[in-house]
């Protein structure tokens, strides 16, 4: 369970992990994932190629260990690389 604190977010338990080193590309990703966009909606909003979108994403979700993209927001949030507050433009 993730709970909301003074410096982020962190687990139940207190116990909190440094994120992996982001690029400003993949942390925008993440954001724009968090907000729900699909592959197709990022590669428009980041000027960017469907594939290199994609590619971006299975590149977080080594970095991260996540199963799926709700497990990757989850854990970015967790280790305090995104926050609730983030917004695509950021």
């Amino acid at each position: 369970m993730i709970v909301p604190t003074a410096n982020g977010l962190t687990s139940a338990q207190g116990a909190t992990e440094a994120g992996p080193p982001l690029s400003p590309s993949e942390r925008r990703v993440i954001v724009l994932l968090a907000q729900g966009l699909q592959s197709k909606e990022m590669a428009q909003v980041m000027c960017r190629a469907r594939p290199t979108i994609e590619r971006y994403v299975r590149i977080l979700h080594r970095k991260f260990g996540a199963r799926s993209r709700a497990h990757l927001v989850a854990l970015a949030l967790a280790r305090g690389c995104i926050s609730f507050s983030d917004r695509p433009g950021s």
